[in-house]
């Protein structure tokens, strides 16, 4: 697969990594095919990394290559920090340039067939010793508004910062429940 200049090292990552300061990012009102948006994203590389875009009528295509320069195997979680984004696809590289679908997900699905079933959307990528991966994101939310802050998390990280908000959740929801019992 061809790579880009902004390629992702495991070994130079924190625990929690914010994707979109390495990614090329496009916005289109076309409905591309994952190859067509790669090669538009080749073409018009651009420097934008935002991502509160606001009120849209975009499909948005987000492009990152990820390097597993460890000598283990590595799980790791891609998280997309918005659970209201009607339609998410997720894709894969192929030896080929072509895309293979890894993931359909998004809010008019059903909760139950996310890849993880978390608030967020959370897709787990497995990345063999050595491996290099390029993913593909389209992110389909038309005429609302958008944001998409997007991470690449370590695996032990991710759960507990997952286990950490649920249990500040509990606290918050606990508490309001308690004062409306009294009230």
């Amino acid at each position: 697969a061809t790579q880009y200049p902004d390629t992702v090292k495991l070994s130079a990552l924190p625990e929690r990594f914010y994707i979109i300061e390495s990614s090329l990012l496009l916005a289109t009102t076309e409905n591309l095919t994952a190859e067509e948006a790669w090669e538009k994203l080749l073409r018009e590389k651009t420097d934008a990394k935002a991502v509160t875009v606001g009120f849209t009528a975009n499909i948005f295509w987000i492009a990152f290559t990820i390097v597993n320069d460890q000598p283990v195997s590595q799980r790791k979680i891609l998280e997309i920090d918005n659970p209201q984004i009607d339609w998410l696809y997720v894709y894969e590289a192929n030896q080929s340039n072509s895309f293979s679908l890894i993931t359909e997900t998004g809010d008019k699905y059903l909760f139950e067939q996310r890849p993880l079933l978390h608030r967020n959307f959370a897709i787990p990528v497995y990345l063999n010793a050595g491996q290099t991966k390029t993913m593909l994101i389209k992110i389909d939310k038309r005429n609302s508004s958008l944001t998409f802050p997007i991470y690449l998390w370590g695996e032990k990280a991710f759960h507990e910062k997952s286990y950490s908000e649920n249990l500040w959740f509990g606290i918050f929801f606990g508490t309001i429940i308690l004062c409306l019992g009294y009230a």
